[in-house]
């Protein structure tokens, strides 16, 4: 495979606050703990260890969890015993099938990360743990996969936790799926682990667990449902302050103000950061007025004392929002690093200062690696247009443009032209300011008139190479299209399973390799 790094800017998809981050802008210096270099984990592993917390429930929850997770992962999972070792940790929606590449980009980046500390500290041990989102529950943004181009829809009434909802209804998805497959090699091997997964009566929760734990498992990836009351029980002090005081609220919304004006405000606090669940629904907690709350779109409230109550005698009940739930991770993990996508890394440079306020440790924020998977067939389309990689992240109209200009046998523009019209205008403009200066503004507007006449005329060249360039133009909108579906990143809308079908288990092999973690690089991987 061929490899191409893209600087990020030159992708225009990334919040500036997350790129500013990651040059090291010094504005920016109070938001975040430690640079996302490899030698600050030295000094996180000093700070992690002054943050205890309880490695025996860890433990035994993780490996309830994961009874049917490979062999590397339940040995990972026993290390955490020890304190020595440490997590690195990525969180995701349970999307159908894992959804859009970056998901598997993800899983990828915890795992080399994992290795490449291992071998700066090898006094330690690094385990790679994927956060399922579990207790998500806006379906419509999981329920729809994009395969071969095509878009898979799971339909379902379900409400509540998306790790709750029963999966026996994406048969007809999954025969939908295998139906265009195919019954190659590659093609089985995958039907296999779907089958697997999602063919037997599981939750959702579980199927995404067996057919994650079937693509990475020989990497020791652990896997965490944090709908746990266990887990939740270890988080209880600080969901309790979350609704007496209130104050995460107030110190997110100080740190906001001194972001807003120079970036774009990724997630916004709610006065409780909690929602109330039970099986079929998860809405929000609110205050009804003074010392009583309200679950919307329900008819529970409770007294001050009331909440409280149920709060302690079913912790399993309360559930994080996207404020919490980086806390609730930091509180039961013994975590070092935290892997997000762009917006994601965004969101928690807000949460620094609520995170010293309630005393647990700010991790190290790292990108999660990004990239583009190009086949044999563009790879060879691009050879014989002669486009280079990187200028496929061109705007479409203006890689046409280049390339017709590129390609022509003449020259498509009259720069030289206009250079030597201004030259000659700027003598007679001379002489005119010689016999009456008033003469030099009719000049100037002869002078613009012509050039407004010359880029007429290359417009008119322009579309007349464009018409014999017809077939080379389509081939250059197909790769677009193919490349950009829907015009965003194809990692964002594409699942990896025709690339799986097409490489085989491989593949998960090749993006290990190829994808870098410290480089902060886009990566085209093309033959």
């Amino acid at each position: 495979m061929n490899k191409t790094l893209i600087d990020y800017r030159k992708l225009n998809a990334f919040p500036a606050l997350t790129l500013d981050y990651l040059e090291g802008k010094k504005e920016l210096d109070g938001f975040y703990k430690y640079a996302p270099t490899i030698e600050s984990f030295k000094q996180a592993i000093l700070d992690r260890n002054t943050f205890p917390i309880n490695r025996e429930i860890l433990v035994e929850v993780l490996l309830e969890q994961n009874k049917e997770c490979n062999a590397a992962a339940i040995n990972n999972i026993q290390s955490l015993k020890q304190k020595n070792t440490f997590t690195v940790t990525t969180g995701h929606q349970l999307n159908v099938f894992t959804g859009p590449l970056y998901f598997i980009f993800k899983i990828v980046t915890i795992i080399n990360l994992t290795k490449e500390l291992k071998a700066v500290y090898p006094e330690n041990d690094f385990v790679p743990v994927y956060w399922m989102a579990s207790e998500d529950h806006d379906i419509e943004e999981i329920n729809n996969v994009s395969v071969f181009g095509r878009k898979f829809v799971w339909e379902t009434d379900q409400k509540g936790a998306a790790g709750r909802l029963d999966t026996t209804s994406l048969q007809i998805l999954l025969q939908e799926l295998y139906s265009i497959i195919g019954d190659s090699e590659n093609g089985n091997t995958i039907r296999e682990l779907l089958n697997v997964a999602y063919g037997q009566e599981r939750t959702l929760a579980e199927a995404t667990r067996v057919f994650v734990n079937g693509l990475f498992g020989k990497y020791g990836l652990v896997i965490l449902d944090a709908d746990n009351q266990r887990f939740k029980n270890e988080f209880f002090e600080l969901m309790r302050d979350e609704i007496i005081c209130q104050n995460n609220f107030k110190i997110i919304n100080d740190t906001i103000s001194k972001l807003k004006n120079d970036y774009k405000i990724q997630v916004n606090p709610r006065e409780i950061n909690l929602f109330y669940m039970q099986d079929g629904f998860r809405e929000r907690i609110v205050n009804a007025s003074e010392n009583r709350f309200e679950v919307l779109n329900t008819n529970l409230s409770f007294a001050m004392d009331e909440i409280l109550s149920e709060l302690h005698s079913h912790t399993e009940r309360f559930s994080p929002n996207v404020v919490m739930r980086p806390m609730y991770q930091q509180r039961i993990l013994p975590n070092l690093a935290y892997v997000g996508g762009p917006a994601e890394v965004a969101y928690w440079l807000e949460f620094k200062e609520t995170f010293d306020f309630n005393k647990l440790h700010f991790p190290i924020l790292m990108l999660r690696s990004s990239g583009m998977l190009i086949d044999e067939n563009n790879s060879s389309k691009l050879k014989k247009l002669n486009l280079e990689v990187d200028e496929l992240f061109l705007d479409t109209d203006v890689l046409i443009r280049k390339f017709i200009k590129d390609n022509s046998d003449v020259s498509l523009d009259f720069n030289s032209e206009r250079l030597k019209i201004g030259e000659i205008y700027q003598e007679i403009a001379k002489k005119a300011s010689e016999v009456d200066s008033t003469l030099v503004a009719a000049i100037e507007g002869e002078k613009q008139r012509i050039y407004n006449s010359l880029t007429t005329l290359e417009e008119k060249f322009i579309k007349a190479q464009k018409k014999k360039e017809e077939v080379s133009i389509n081939q250059i909108k197909a790769i677009k299209s193919k490349l950009f579906p829907n015009g965003v990143l194809q990692e964002r809308v594409d699942n990896f399973i025709p690339f799986f079908v097409k490489y085989g288990p491989e593949f998960i092999e090749m993006v290990v390799e190829n994808l870098p973690t410290f480089e902060e690089k886009f990566v085209v991987l093309s033959h």
